[in-house]
Parts: structure tokens; C-alpha cells; sequence
């Protein structure tokens, strides 16, 4: 719209005022887009007019770049490059800004995967473990090729698992929230706290009220 209210002759100040007057795009940019309006009517720059108004950094840099248009007086050719680019620029960032949900998302679901896993792997341990000792079985390797722990073994060995899978949620958050939220180890502890805090939910429900032995159809 600025490009086409420049090739009428109007320098990108005036464009910006006209705009501000007789389009509307979204109520937060109207808003922006009437204030600088405002200021500028009364003798600032663009530049200028921008240092007392909040906006996001893209809006910034398109008037930035129209303010240094307007002071080298550059063609309309030369302000649609500009808008051009910035617009490229703005749909390469909401490209990168959804991806980064999705990395977000297969963190926390690797996190209810793992879980599940050493849940799973803890009910059949206990179910091998039970019915080779109710069969009157002793501990120690069947045929030679598998080793059946006893119940009390199980337990231990299901508890080194689950810390093991906490420490390894935590350690998932901390490398989903930094490469997604920033590229600091800081911008992955609230991750690894949630991540934590949702294998600790998952691991309660899976242990303590016997989903799984339900699911599967097995009595304790």
C-alpha cells in the first residue's frame, strides 16, 4: 500500500498519514500505524516518531527503512524492495517461529514415549518375575539365555530406571527449550522443570494406580 500511494507522487510520510486514515489492517497495527500517523502530522520523522511507540522489531525495521528512503528520496521501485524484503523476512520468521512449536511438541511427547517405555518394561518384568517365582522357579538364568530377577530385584531395578528416566526428561528440556526458546541452557530449565514435572505425573499414574496391569489384563 505504501508503494502504491509512493508511485502517486506522495513521499513515504505522506503515504503512512493517507494509511492511517483510510485502511485498516489489525486493530494492534492500526493502532501503531494512527500514532506514528499522529506524530508525524505534527513535524516528526518517521525515525523519530517511532522512539515513543511499542512495536515488535519488524515493524520497527520497515519504518526504519522507509524514513531512510524518504531522506535519499528513493524511488517507488526502490521502497518495494523494501517492503519486499521485510516481507519475506516476516514469513521466514513465522516459518521458523512454527517449527520450533513442533520441536517443542516432539520434546515433550519423546518425554510421555519414554516414559510409557520404562512403565511397560516394569509391568512385564513384574509379570515374568511373579510367574516364574509362583511356578516355583529360583532366581537366576532360564535355559541359559534369560535372567529373571526376583520381585525384590524388579523393584530395585525399576527404580534406578526411573531415575534414570527423569534425569533423561530433564535433560530433554533443557535441550528443547535451547534450541528453540533462544539458544541458552536458562531458556531450557522452565522446559526441564515441565518436562520433570510431566514424567513424574505419567510415572504415578502408570505405577501406582495399575493402569497398565489393567490394560493388559493382568491381576497382581
Amino acid at each position: 500500500d505504501v508503494v502504491e500511494r509512493v508511485k502517486k507522487g506522495e513521499s513515504p510520510s505522506l503515504a503512512i498519514c493517507w494509511l492511517a486514515s483510510n485502511r485498516s489492517y489489525n486493530k494492534h497495527f492500526d493502532h501503531i500505524l494512527r500514532k506514528v500517523s499522529a506524530l508525524i502530522r505534527n513535524g516528526f520523522g518517521i525515525s523519530s516518531s517511532m522512539k515513543s511507540i511499542e512495536m515488535p522489531w519488524n515493524i520497527k525495521v520497515v519504518f526504519e527503512l522507509l524514513d531512510s528512503a524518504e531522506q535519499v528520496g528513493a524511488e517507488s521501485s526502490t521502497v518495494y524492495m523494501i517492503t519486499e524484503s521485510i516481507m519475506n523476512l516476516s514469513i521466514s520468521m513465522r516459518t521458523l517461529k512454527s517449527r520450533m512449536k513442533f520441536f517443542k511438541v516432539i520434546m515433550y511427547v519423546s518425554v510421555l514415549m519414554l516414559i510409557l517405555s520404562v512403565a511397560l518394561t516394569g509391568v512385564v518384568m513384574m509379570m515374568l518375575s511373579n510367574i516364574h517365582y509362583q511356578a516355583g522357579g529360583v532366581e537366576g538364568y532360564v535355559s541359559n539365555i534369560i535372567f529373571i530377577p526376583s520381585p525384590e530385584e524388579t523393584n530395585q531395578i525399576m527404580n534406578i530406571c526411573i531415575i534414570g528416566a527423569l534425569y533423561t526428561s530433564a535433560l530433554l528440556g533443557i535441550v528443547g527449550g535451547k534450541g528453540s526458546d533462544g539458544g541458552s541452557i536458562i531458556d531450557g530449565l522452565p522446559h526441564a522443570l515441565l518436562c520433570v514435572l510431566l514424567a513424574t505425573f505419567l510415572l504415578y499414574v502408570s505405577t501406582e494406580t495399575n493402569i497398565l496391569y489393567n490394560v493388559l489384563g493382568v491381576e497382581l
